[in-house]
């Protein structure tokens, strides 16, 4: 993702994402959130009205 994937065919190629969002990171590819934890996020989230931005 990094470094994108360019093809012959434009309309085939896909661009690179910029500032290694995507790139391995030691500590975050470790981290265990428990379940119980995620799920209560996550329904804070859905409950979230983002058109009121």
């Amino acid at each position: 993702m990094n470094t994108g994937k360019f093809n012959e065919n434009e309309n085939e190629s896909i661009s690179a994402y910029n500032g290694g969002l995507f790139y391995p990171d030691e500590i975050l590819d470790n981290v265990i959130i428990d379940d119980k934890i995620l799920w209560k996020d996550c329904l804070k989230i859905s409950k979230y009205n983002f058109k009121s931005d």
